[in-house]
């Protein structure tokens, strides 16, 4: 019920979360930490979670936020502030 009535405000005002999300992320004058952060967690709303990845010699579980970290070779605690 809480959602719903959340939703009657937000439509009563006009407000449109992921769409400012998103334009917050897509500004370039805006922190990278912050466009980062909001990138991932707009990815949740288009992409799969991946749980785990399986290397040759060990089991190693990482979250898409982690992925996404470690390929634009930042570190999660940089974003734990």
């Amino acid at each position: 019920m809480m959602e719903k009535d959340a939703q009657s405000i937000l439509q009563t005002m006009g407000c449109e979360p992921l769409r400012g999300m998103a334009e917050i992320a897509d500004d370039r004058s805006v922190d990278v930490k912050l466009r980062a952060k909001l990138y991932m967690e707009l990815a949740q709303y288009v992409y799969a979670k991946k749980k785990t990845e399986a290397t040759a010699d060990e089991h190693v579980e990482e979250s898409y936020e982690e992925r996404l970290l470690k390929i634009r070779g930042l570190e999660m605690s940089e974003f734990d502030e």
